[in-house]
């Protein structure tokens, strides 16, 4: 009876699913057949290199992905006659997402706008008449949601305040994903991401 031979482990299987494009990748080229390997022919060794690459562009591709969601929300901030004005604006919203970073907090109603308007379109005379579309500012931030799906005011108000503490949710979620370890959010930070829309 024959013993099973073990496997040298000389040879790694390569899923090409996971790795597109495998053979480009790792194709020597210019070595016109002579086996020398110039810096310019040189291809990836391993397996390894070209996974530590994709992981490198993969995350490059989501910090630059979280730019554009914080500056979604960043470049809708107000133009300010004067630079005290503008810094004191930044100072509040720093000041806010520190605060709600760890853990975001119910809305204050003092740091939400709320005004009222018709609907219009149909639903009768209670939309047509009546104020029941409602909008929602938070002063902090300058985001802004507005909601007449119901004919009762009370209602939309209610649907429009957890829409804006989703979207609350949603942009402290970006800054921490964004932030490094022990980086906190500051003015300079927010300067640098409104000179990348430049």
């Amino acid at each position: 009876m024959t013993a099973n031979k073990n496997s040298s482990g000389k040879y790694r299987r390569v899923d090409p699913d996971e790795y597109f494009n495998f053979e480009e990748q790792f194709r020597e080229k210019n070595t016109a057949g002579s086996g020398g390997k110039g810096s310019a022919g040189k291809g990836r060794k391993t397996l390894q290199d070209l996974k530590r690459q994709q992981q490198v562009g993969s995350l490059k591709q989501r910090r630059e992905e979280l730019e554009d969601a914080l500056l979604s929300v960043v470049d809708g901030f107000p133009e300010f006659d004067s630079d005290d004005k503008e810094t004191q604006f930044l100072e509040e919203y720093v000041a806010w997402v520190a605060a709600n970073l760890s853990q975001i907090n119910p809305l204050d109603p003092s740091q939400v706008e709320i005004t009222f308007s018709k609907s219009g379109g149909p639903g009768g005379q209670n939309v047509n008449k009546r104020e029941t579309k409602v909008a929602l500012r938070h002063k902090p931030t300058r985001l802004r949601v507005v909601n007449d799906q119901t004919r009762s005011q009370v209602d939309n108000r209610k649907l429009a305040e957890k829409q804006l503490q989703k979207q609350l949710e949603n942009h402290l979620r970006d800054w921490k994903m964004y932030l490094g370890s022990g980086q906190q959010v500051n003015i300079w930070l927010i300067k640098e991401l409104l000179k990348r829309e430049i």
